[in-house]
């Protein structure tokens, strides 16, 4: 990894311009899919920049001055989006990218609203005094990385530790007969411990291959996020759907609540990140 800092688009607009014109290329072709990279000239929002059948990712700083992290975050929200939604999204993400500007807080900025404003919002998951402090804990770990105050990797270990032994606990919860209470409260907690283990990768990464698996990390925090939205809506729609039809709802009915949950979790994901893209300071005129 590279110690440089780097500069969005390397502080050249004509780079900015051509990435823009290229998505919008395969956007009228309609070649912009999920699930996959890139094959039969068709792929997605990473894919359609890098013509990488594997992705790709990893190459986003050398060539568009671009944290590798981010890649995989405007991966994971690209997959998470409804189709016709994720047309506009790869556009989106690199217009809101301002020429010259350092995004290196970009993904701490992300991971701790993230934490605070979708897993702490959850009712299952503020009613449960320990996991809200695990996820808070970590929470609290990524605010004094953006204030400079830069955890030690043993404080981000013990937070880690702590998110996950909450997580396995809320398992245990559910096979011994309270599922329908604790789902989301096992996948906050995962969450929170796959947030803190991304920063742990990020302090000793020294390869490229150490950068991606940092960045892997940092987009399952934006998946399970929305895991947990999703199963708490399908919860209540369980409960809704039992209380209408005088039965207990089964698992195909509350099965049906998740889709529009999914969307709008990934949705405020994409309007956080292209906030903080549009807010992230030029280093140089551009």
């Amino acid at each position: 990894m590279t110690t440089a800092m780097l500069l969005a688009y390397h502080g050249d607009p004509s780079l900015k311009q051509r990435v823009l014109s290229q998505l919008r290329a395969h956007r009228e072709a309609d070649e912009l899919v999920h699930g996959r990279y890139w094959s039969n000239g068709k792929g997605c929002a990473v894919g359609c920049l890098t013509h990488d059948p594997s992705g790709g990712h990893s190459t986003y700083p050398d060539r568009w001055g671009i944290p590798v992290e981010l890649a995989y975050l405007e991966d994971a929200i690209f997959e998470g989006q409804p189709l016709d939604e994720a047309q506009e999204w790869p556009a989106r993400f690199m217009s809101a990218i301002r020429v010259g500007s350092d995004l290196s807080l970009v993904w701490p900025r992300f991971a701790e609203l993230t934490l605070r404003e979708d897993l702490l919002a959850i009712p299952a998951v503020r009613e449960n005094a320990s996991v809200a402090t695990a996820i808070r804990q970590v929470a609290d770990l990524y605010g004094r990385e953006i204030t400079g105050d830069r955890p030690t990797r043993a404080e981000w270990a013990a937070a880690e530790a702590e998110a996950e032994a909450e997580a396995w606990a809320a398992e245990r919860a559910a096979v011994s007969g309270r599922a329908a209470e604790m789902v989301a409260e096992k996948e906050a907690a995962l969450a929170a411990a796959q947030a803190a283990r991304a920063a742990q990768a990020a302090g000793a990464a020294g390869t490229a291959a150490q950068a991606a698996r940092t960045a892997a990390q940092a987009a399952w925090v934006a998946e399970k996020a929305a895991r947990a939205a999703e199963k708490e809506a399908a919860q209540a729609a369980g409960a809704a759907l039992a209380r209408v039809a005088g039965t207990r709802a089964g698992a195909g009915e509350a099965a049906l609540a998740p889709a529009p949950a999914r969307a709008g979790t990934y949705r405020r994901m994409a309007d956080r990140l292209v906030v903080l893209l549009k807010a992230a300071t030029p280093m140089q005129a551009g």
